[in-house]
């Protein structure tokens, strides 16, 4: 080798030493973002296992394997005893057989739905735009109502009885429904905000609203009892156990009450809002808005494993 040859290899060399070194002491790249799907429906397999429905349209027992039923978010998920699931997504209403087969989806025209309600072979719907309607398999509604919430039907609950329907909305209102033939039997003016979520069990129908109140209420619309859940934000979903009440909040918490009396238990602190609740005995399981599912004892207020 020439000696101007040595040279330039030599200088070659120097120049990508330095590179390196000048590589070696900057910082790592930062990680990449964690990707996840939250979780927005929980309900119950006919074995026990936990089902969930998320925020992309999938539905299947928690952890997988999952299959899409929707086109967005899952609203509610009902697992059926024979393993069946009943979704409801923005885009339609879907009943799927245990082996993943579809069953019937129900659709109403230009309008996304938030809530349903199964009745036999109809469902029960509360759609944007404030209607209320009960859809046939195949062909026109049976009936519809149109813009009877305001801007949104928020949620839905049937009576024990299975004849009567409790919907609540954007104009804080609790209209009974007649389910057979959409008769409004009574209606109500609930919360001073949106009424959000709405429960009907045995001795009447149970409301939270924008106002931050828990209200019980009888079937006529007369207030049994009325508290302030202690919310921060917004309290956007209810939960009605055998023996307690449960409020999932916009300000991270979940929080407990006694069914029949009302009575404040503990306060659930996570570090996410809370999206869908499954409530089991004194087990509740949550999913939040970071992706997380957590475990708690509502006895104790502790989380559970």
């Amino acid at each position: 080798m020439s000696k101007a040859g040595f040279l330039i290899g030599l200088a070659l060399s120097a120049g990508m030493g330095v590179v390196a070194l000048r590589r070696a002491m900057q910082p790592p790249p930062p990680p990449a973002p964690r990707t996840f799907v939250a979780t927005s429906a929980l309900a119950s397999g006919p074995d026990g296992r936990p089902w969930s429905g998320d925020m992309t349209g999938r539905i299947g027992p928690h952890g997988g394997p999952y299959r899409f039923a929707h086109e967005g978010p899952v609203r509610s998920l009902t697992v059926e005893p024979d393993g069946g699931t009943f979704s409801v997504g923005a885009d339609s209403v879907a009943r799927f057989a245990a082996d993943g087969r579809p069953v019937q989806r129900w659709r109403l025209p230009d309008r996304h739905l938030n809530a349903a309600l199964a009745l036999g072979e109809d469902v029960l719907v509360g759609a944007e735009r404030g209607d209320v309607a009960r859809l046939t398999p195949d062909g026109p509604p049976r009936w519809r109502v149109r813009a009877v919430h305001g801007r949104a039907v928020f949620g839905l609950a049937l009576a024990p009885d299975g004849e009567r329907a409790a919907s609540v909305g954007a104009d804080g209102r609790i209209i009974i429904w007649r389910v057979s033939d959409g008769v409004q039997v009574a209606a109500w003016a609930a919360h001073a905000g949106l009424a959000l979520a709405v429960a009907w069990p045995a001795e009447g129908p149970i409301s939270v609203g924008s106002d931050g109140e828990l209200v019980w209420w009888t079937p006529e619309g007369q207030a049994v009892r009325r508290i302030t859940t202690g919310h921060a934000g917004v309290a956007r979903g209810l939960i009605v156990g055998p023996e307690r009440v449960i409020t999932l909040g916009g300000d991270d918490t979940i929080r407990v009450f006694g069914r029949l009396d009302g009575r404040p238990g503990p306060v659930l602190h996570a570090d996410a809002a809370p999206l869908a609740a499954l409530l089991r005995g004194p087990r509740l399981i949550t999913s939040h808005a970071d992706g997380g599912v957590r475990r708690w004892d509502v006895v104790t207020g502790v989380p559970a494993q």
